[in-house]
């Protein structure tokens, strides 16, 4: 199975990931919304996820929260959503709880993940992301991070274990 490449339009405040995956768009939907499976992929190669951590209720209105924690500090960055809308296997929308990063404080943060079947076996995972705040540099970071945990994901969907969390 191949690792695939990632398509980024990171504009502003917005980012937009194009990933394949080879797997069927149920698979892949079980690897978004069953804890055990999101935490051996979620989050940029820096991080882990401890399974404890996540709570996934797929259905709208439900929680979907994580805390990633950085393997070379320990300092935790929390993940915190509702989901607004839930099409298994084909859909889901989050928004985001505020949070805070750096200088930024983020507001409702929307992330729509679809899932279209892409011939024999293989999905196309569309991820749109936002709005960041403006004049800083979280679109480019966030999109970053989901390239590095599409490739957990990838390597996970084809068998493989997903690369250990390397330090910062």
């Amino acid at each position: 199975m191949a690792q695939h490449s990632t398509q980024r339009d990171v504009t502003g405040e917005h980012l937009h990931l194009v990933h394949e995956l080879d797997a069927v768009p149920a698979e892949v939907f079980r690897h978004l919304v069953d804890p055990a499976l999101l935490a051996r992929w979620f989050g940029p190669h820096s991080v882990r996820v401890p399974v404890e951590s996540v709570v996934c209720e797929p259905f709208p209105g439900g929680e979907w929260k994580l805390v990633m924690l950085d393997t070379a500090t320990g300092t935790p960055y929390p993940v915190s959503a509702r989901i607004s809308e839930i099409v298994p296997p084909r859909l889901l929308v989050f928004r985001e709880s505020e949070t805070e990063a750096d200088d930024a404080t983020v507001h409702g943060l929307r992330l729509r993940v679809e899932l279209r079947e892409h011939g024999d076996g293989h999905t196309v995972m569309e991820l749109h992301q936002g709005p960041f705040p403006p004049d800083t540099t979280m679109a480019g970071d966030t999109a970053e991070g989901w390239v590095q945990a599409f490739e957990k994901l990838d390597a996970l969907l084809s068998g493989r274990d997903a690369p250990e969390p390397t330090g910062s």
